[in-house]
Formats: C-alpha cells, sequence, structure tokens
C-alpha cells in the first residue's frame, strides 16, 4: 500500500492512497467485491468494515451463484480445508471469505476511509475514486454531501451497470456525486473530471484494487510462434539454396538466426512501446539500479541463448554438414514445442512475483507445477505429432533425400536429448520471479560449461558423434532443472508465511 502528497498547481493538494491487484471483467469484478462486502456485513463479527448497502446491489440469485462458485471452488484454494469441511458448505464459505477473498480488500477499504475522515477534517473537499465498481460510500455517509463533492472514475459499461442496480434498489443519486465514465487504464484524463464539476481544490484520490501488472502473456504466443515458423523458413532458403537463394550452409543458418533475433526485438519493442518510452523519463539513479538489476537477467540470456548454442553448433559443424543441418532442421521443430513453456515461463514472471509479495506459499508452490504439467502434455502432443509426420515435414523444408532420412533418423533422438528443456525453463523463470537472477546464473554457467566438457569427450575422444551430443544435451538439462527446482523448493520453504488459518 502506498500513500503521498502532492502539490499541484494553484495551491492544491493531491493526497493518493492506492493499493495493486489484478483487473478483471469490471461487472464480475464488481459483483464479487459486493458480495465480500455483504457477506462480511451479515455474517461476520467483529465487522472491519461494514458496508450494509452493498446487499443492495447484488440480487438473490447472484449472491447465491457466487457463493456456491466458492464452495465448488476450495480444492484450488486450500485441499486440505476441502477436505476438513467436506460436508461443511457454510464452513467451506466462511473460510474462503475470511482467509482468501475478503481480509486485504476489507482492511484497505477501511483504513482508506479513515484517511479520507482525517483528510476533510483538514480541509479536503473532493473525493475521486479510480475504479468505483459498486462502492457504496455515498449512500452510507449521507450526511457529508453539504462538505464533499464525489467523483466515481470507472469504464462506462461498470458505470451503466452500477446505475441500473441503483434504480433497481431505488437508491436515488444524490447532487455531490458525479459518475465519469474513463477507461483510465488506457488513457487518464483531467479534462473529464472537469467537464463533471472537477475543481483545483484539496483532493482525496483512492485508488484500491485496479492498478495491476500487464498480462500480455497472449503476445508472447503469438511472437514465438511468428519468429519460430520464421527462422524454419530462412533456414530452408537460406542454408539449402531453394527459390533462387544462394546454398550458405552454416553462414545461413548464422544469416537466419539473426534476421529471426532482430525481428523478436522489433516485435517487443513495438508491443512495449509505452512502456519503453515511460522509461525515457526514469531518473538516473534508477536507471543505474535498473541495470544493476538487469545484468544476471542478460547474462543469463547470453550465456544460454548465445554462447552456448555458437559453441554447439561448432561441434556439430565438425561432425560434418549433414549433421548440422539435421541437427538445426529438428531444431526448428522443437521450438514450435518449447513455445508453452516460453509462455508459461513468461506468465509466471508475474503470478510468481505477485504471489511473493503477498507471501501465498501455496501459490509458490502450484504456480510452477501447474505449468509444468500443461508444458509437458502440450511439448508431448507436439512431439508425436512431429514424430508421425517427421518424414512429410522434412521434405517441406528440403529436397536432399539423404538430410530428409538423416533428419528422421535423429527426430526421436533429439527429442528426448531436449526432454527437460521445458521444465527448466518454467523453473529458470520461478527463481528469476522471486528475485534470484544471480543465482540462476551461476547455475547455467557452471552446468553449460560441464556440459561442453562431456559434449568434447563423448563426441570426440568416444566417437559417439551425434549420440554424444544428444546424451549431453540430456544430461544438461536434467541437471539443471533438478537444481533450479531444488533450489526454489529451498528458498520458498525459506519465506515467511503468510498464516492461512483465520
Amino acid at each position: 500500500m502506498f500513500c503521498y502528497n502532492k502539490i499541484l498547481p494553484a495551491g492544491g493538494i493531491l493526497f493518493f492512497c492506492g493499493v495493486s491487484c489484478s483487473m478483471k471483467d469490471p461487472s464480475i469484478t464488481a459483483l464479487v467485491s459486493a458480495f465480500s462486502r455483504a457477506y462480511h456485513s451479515r455474517y461476520d463479527h467483529p465487522k472491519v468494515f461494514d458496508d450494509s448497502v452493498a446487499a443492495q446491489l447484488i440480487t438473490t440469485e447472484e449472491f447465491e451463484k457466487i457463493k456456491q462458485n466458492m464452495i465448488q471452488g476450495i480444492s484450488f484454494f486450500n485441499k486440505e480445508v476441502a477436505d476438513q469441511f467436506a460436508n461443511q458448505p457454510n464452513e467451506i464459505l466462511k473460510w474462503i471469505t475470511q482467509v482468501q477473498l475478503s481480509p486485504t480488500p476489507l482492511a484497505r477499504a477501511a483504513f482508506c476511509e479513515q484517511i479520507l475522515f482525517h483528510e476533510m477534517d483538514l480541509g479536503t473537499a473532493q473525493y475521486v475514486i479510480l475504479g468505483a465498481g459498486l462502492d457504496t460510500f455515498c449512500f452510507r455517509h449521507p450526511v457529508v454531501g453539504d462538505l464533499l463533492q464525489l467523483f466515481e472514475v470507472d469504464h462506462p459499461a461498470t458505470q451503466t451497470f452500477k446505475m441500473k442496480r441503483l434504480a433497481d434498489a431505488h437508491l436515488d443519486i444524490p447532487n455531490h456525486l458525479h459518475f465519469v465514465p474513463m477507461d483510465f487504464t488506457r488513457d487518464f484524463s483531467k479534462q473529464k473530471l472537469v467537464d463533471n464539476g472537477f475543481k483545483n481544490k484539496r483532493t482525496f484520490f483512492s485508488l484500491l484494487g485496479v492498478t495491476y501488472y500487464p498480462k500480455r502473456t497472449q503476445w508472447i504466443l503469438i511472437i514465438s510462434t511468428m519468429t519460430s515458423l520464421l527462422h524454419t523458413g530462412l533456414n530452408y532458403l537460406l542454408i539449402y539454396g531453394h527459390l533462387g537463394f544462394p546454398k550458405s550452409g552454416v553462414a545461413g543458418a548464422a544469416i537466419s538466426s539473426m534476421i529471426t533475433m532482430s525481428v523478436d526485438v522489433l516485435a517487443y519493442c513495438w508491443l512495449l512501446r509505452k512502456d519503453l518510452q515511460s522509461a525515457l523519463h526514469v531518473r538516473p539513479d534508477k536507471i543505474l539500479l535498473i541495470i544493476r538489476q538487469s545484468i544476471p537477467l542478460m547474462g543469463q540470456e547470453l550465456l544460454q541463448g548465445s554462447l552456448f548454442a555458437i559453441v554447439l553448433n561448432a561441434i556439430l559443424a565438425r561432425l560434418g554438414a549433414l549433421t548440422l543441418s539435421g541437427y538445426l532442421l529438428i531444431r526448428q521443430l522443437l521450438q514450435i514445442g518449447f513455445i508453452p513453456a516460453f509462455m508459461y515461463s513468461s506468465a509466471l514472471l508475474t503470478l510468481i512475483s505477485e504471489s511473493s509479495g503477498a507471501r501465498q506459499f501455496n501459490d509458490l508452490k502450484a504456480y510452477p507445477k501447474t505449468a509444468s504439467i500443461l508444458t509437458m502434455i502440450l511439448f508431448s502432443l507436439t512431439g508425436i505429432v512431429f514424430y508421425l509426420l517427421r518424414t512429410p515435414i522434412a521434405g517441406l523444408i528440403t529436397n536432399d533425400q539423404r538430410l530428409i532420412g538423416f533428419s528422421s533418423g535423429i527426430f526421436l533422438l533429439l527429442w528426448l536429448a531436449r526432454l527437460f528443456n521445458p521444465l527448466q525453463e518454467i523453473y529458470k523463470s520461478a527463481m528469476q520471479s522471486i528475485g534470484k537472477s544471480t543465482r540462476v546464473l551461476l547455475i547455467t554457467f557452471i552446468i553449460h560449461t560441464a556440459a561442453l566438457v562431456i559434449i568434447i569427450a563423448l563426441t570426440f575422444l568416444l566417437h559417439l558423434g551425434i549420440y554424444g551430443i544428444a546424451i549431453s544435451l540430456f544430461i544438461d538439462e536434467l541437471v539443471m532443472y533438478l537444481v533450479l527446482k531444488m533450489t526454489y523448493d529451498s528458498e520458498i520453504q525459506r519465506m515467511p508465511q503468510k498464516r492461512t488459518h483465520p
């Protein structure tokens, strides 16, 4: 929670109080919030925040549906509690509301309104609620109408929904309540406030439960898929010299990788263009802090994504053009299977960071496990499909019968060699999410260095060729996964745990 004072032009003062959480569908979020306040007002003692009006804005049917959904979802929240209260739905609902749903929203609402009343004593004349939803302050405190102008800012659809609920509850909208329709997560407009009567006076702003971390993980899937297909197409053109392009071999593979990486970077720069523009206004001391925090991440990607791959390709090139070409062809197919791992890994950066900050111990354990299961299911399914169609797919990329036969023959070998890659990606992101990027970099350096030594020994000293490389990659990624998982489990065990019982 954060609070600060900021001096506005012409002597006005802005007092700002906010809390972060995830944003969902506006009407659903508003209804669940109203349910939480209504349940607390009806059944809990003592009361942290008594909102007796909330129940009037949610229908009996909606209350029962939310109630049943909460009860049916107890296994998601806590399996032990589900077993303990298997035949006691009211106890299950009480646990969910008192432990999972209500504590933070009720506490922050009570705190915020206490601060508001204190600020009113000091001369605050306006109250702006950002993301008001089904807020009932105006109707719980009608006596403040002569002292306080109230502005509710929210999505137009949510405000239309609320006004209908007020009408259904026969609650008249007082003159000091102003609705300001605005999707302020995209573009906050002071002018819209002014148009609805906002003045340059001492003002209290509340921002409760609506700031969020932007979750744009669907773009990771889209960009990863497109760049993987682009990489495969460029390899087809540049390595093997199709459609009039020169047959460039290893040089073609390098050019293909450079073009694909450049497109990848440009795509993310476009996606994050507003974030990058905002970063230009960061103070110099903050920039240095960001650079220090980013060095382990950059080092990790440089080590794993570039240096290790370059050395591996050089070793493959020593085994012959056919071996290198076959490996690169199969690698492109496997990259498509790795896309879910990249997608879930990026999602974990947000989910685990949020759970770590809130000390949600069960979530910290559950998220990587769930992501691992889903990733391995999808990786296995794509592997089965590509294995069954390996020969015709290779035929789409090249007409070299030797290469088609060789790559088809080593597909299963390389798929098994990379079996633990998705899992180590998941736990690498999990470790980075709890601030252990330096540890990840150190682990990666040690294990990859050992793996390269094993590759050289098996490939050249024992003359195992591509089989030596496959065995080494399998050992490398298995050990990486096990070490990262054990380290992550150890780290979260040492974290101060949030209480899970009322």
